[in-house]
């Protein structure tokens, strides 16, 4: 099978990175390609060396490169047309004639299906390549854009302004076009329903390859309480330092705190306001994460993203088990289960944004004082950890693109 995955970017964010492991683990028995939306990134290969696999050296479909004249062009012909009301004409002709070129490359491959991850790319997708059998994936940025509005109660989308109206237009016909919805999230199946879908829709969780590491155990006799994650406000940072610090003022001197995290000016503000407590360790950008993960005892994840689906934070912790304690957004309770209604760590509910400091510090304390139960949840955090293993997930996306292409 031939199969082109494309995305708004290739980035650090969840989805992006799933989608990245994904067209890793089909490409040992599938020919995959690759299309950014809007490419930024120059070093590609070593990105991907870092995230997904050194011998993975994905095919990139080449995006249109416009001549200054002709950019000049279509910058003046969307100020003329603004005057009339008529928006974001510039980019609507590029991607136009993005379209036009990209479905010259598809054809030229041979390209049987096409899988979309967030919703740029899945509009890109639904407009420019027409009749292809098309797959989105749905990870959360539907929810997050419907809560980006200005001033004007207009939707904000990579500084493309729509209007409510525009907006919910451009979402049914993404799902118009759509051969097949896969979810991350239950709370994802409200749009598709929303928007009148029709066709099969599945739940695949994201699959993960941890690297087969042996490791000796090391004796150690401070507590590390430990978060990586992408480095803004909303994954809870503020939230998390606040917890540590009332356990430190309760006189739990033996525990330090790890953050490892993709750099932001927010992440940098908070660096320069803790710079003087030498318990709190800023660990920077983590290009592999499992080495430092592994001498964690706890992972704690305060995040009130509105676009949280299946975070790779927990997944990744639950796959080196190590217990989790998060709040209920997106999936991560699911997550954490193990069935019998035992969890891999704690669940702090989202009551309101951002969570409660004082909840998290409990729930920390709890596992200080009880040794016994960090072991239980070690186990467990292996036990949840396995529903995400990433042959079974590629399997079922297998299944999915099948189906379409022999219905």
């Amino acid at each position: 099978m031939r199969i082109l995955f494309v995305t708004n970017q290739i980035g650090t964010g969840g989805a992006e990175i799933f989608m990245l492991r994904l067209a890793w683990m089909l490409s040992r028995q599938h020919e995959v390609f690759l299309y950014e939306v809007y490419p930024t990134r120059k070093d590609l290969s070593t990105f991907i060396a870092h995230h997904v696999a050194k011998d993975f050296t994905p095919t990139f479909l080449h995006t249109l490169q416009l001549g200054a004249a002709t950019d000049n062009l279509l910058w003046r012909v969307n100020g003329l047309l603004n005057r009339f009301g008529i928006r974001n004409t510039r980019v609507r002709m590029r991607q136009f004639l993005e379209g036009r070129f990209l479905r010259k490359q598809i054809s030229k491959h041979g390209i049987q299906v096409v899988n979309a991850h967030l919703w740029e790319a899945d509009l890109f997708v639904a407009k420019q390549l027409r009749s292809m059998p098309f797959v989105i994936s749905m990870h959360g940025s539907f929810e997050k854009y419907n809560r980006l509005v200005d001033q004007q109660g207009n939707i904000v989308v990579d500084n493309v302004v729509y209007d409510r109206k525009h907006f919910d237009l451009a979402t049914h016909t993404i799902f118009k076009k759509t051969s097949a919805v896969v979810l991350a999230s239950e709370r994802n199946r409200l749009l598709p329903d929303r928007h009148g879908f029709s066709g099969p829709i599945t739940k695949i969780y994201y699959g993960y390859t941890p690297p087969d590491r042996t490791e000796a155990a090391v004796e150690k006799h401070t507590f590390i309480i430990g978060l990586f994650a992408r480095g803004i406000e909303a994954k809870g940072w503020q939230v998390l330092i606040d917890a540590f610090e009332m356990l430190l003022k309760k006189g739990y001197d033996h525990i330090e705190l790890q953050l490892g995290y993709t750099d932001h000016p927010y992440i940098a503000s908070l660096k320069e306001k803790y710079v003087s407590e030498p318990r709190i360790r800023f660990l920077g950008f983590l290009a592999d994460v499992e080495p430092v993960l592994r001498t964690w005892d706890l992972v704690v994840f305060p995040t009130y993203y509105a676009a949280e689906s299946l975070p790779n934070t927990v997944i990744e912790s639950l796959m080196n088990g190590k217990p989790v304690i998060s709040t209920d957004a997106g999936d991560i309770a699911d997550m954490l289960d193990i069935g019998s209604g035992e969890r891999a760590g704690k669940i702090i509910p989202l009551t309101h944004q951002p969570p409660d400091p004082e909840a998290f510090a409990n729930a920390i304390e709890e596992y200080l004082c009880d040794k016994g139960l960090l072991s239980k949840h070690r186990d467990y955090a292996l036990a949840a950890g396995r529903k995400f293993d990433m042959n079974l997930c590629a399997e079922k996306y297998v299944q999915v693109f099948e189906r379409i292409l022999h219905p």
